[in-house]
């Protein structure tokens, strides 16, 4: 279990979230997990979690690991890993991924490593198989890092997956992340 703590009140982060009469870590985990998802207008700023209500993986993890950072607490960390995203992950992305004959395609997903235990406050619902039960590989990553780290990162794995399932004729690794745009758009649409 996430080790719970009271917020300091200088902070940045950690005063915005006194003034919404969240005073602890857990009451914070449980606010940004109840808050929609949906992409901020700026993922460099992790204010926007709070002023926009909404985020995605990368925002909401971000942004509570920076609160835990904000708070001392360095063992909270932020994990960027690559899950297999597909129809047992992402029901809705049945039909999606079988019009371009794939089985799943790579996602990187953030979320919180604690003592070795993963725990996901994105909020959102997942199939018979949640993203953090098909890692395929992770690492530790700062909160700035889920901006253009993240994205070249992720590139650089399709191009690798590709590779792996010789699917160099089929796919380059600009189509998979359109499928991937795809996909998103069609999770979106179930999470509002």
């Amino acid at each position: 279990m996430l080790p719970n703590f009271k917020l300091h009140t200088n902070p940045s982060l950690s005063a915005k979230l006194l003034s919404l009469n969240l005073s602890d870590f857990h009451e914070v985990t449980k606010y940004v997990e109840a808050l929609p998802y949906g992409r901020n207008s700026n993922k460099e700023d992790l204010n926007l979690v709070l002023s926009e209500q909404k985020g995605t993986c990368s925002t909401k993890h971000a942004f509570i690991v920076q609160t835990a950072f904000e708070n001392e607490q360095p063992d909270i960390q932020l994990a960027l890993g690559f899950y297999k995203m597909s129809a047992r992950t992402n029901p809705e992305l049945r039909d999606i991924l079988a019009g371009y004959q794939l089985d799943h395609i790579p996602e990187a997903h953030n979320y919180i490593l604690y003592k070795d235990k993963r725990y996901d406050f994105t909020g959102i619902q997942t199939g018979k198989e949640s993203p953090l039960d098909s890692i395929m590989s992770e690492m530790i990553i700062l909160p700035n890092q889920i901006v253009n780290f993240k994205e070249h990162f992720h590139r650089f794995f399709i191009i690798n997956w590709i590779k792996e399932n010789d699917l160099a004729l089929q796919f380059t690794t600009d189509r998979i992340w359109e499928i991937r745009e795809e996909c998103i758009a069609e999770i979106s649409k179930h999470t509002v």
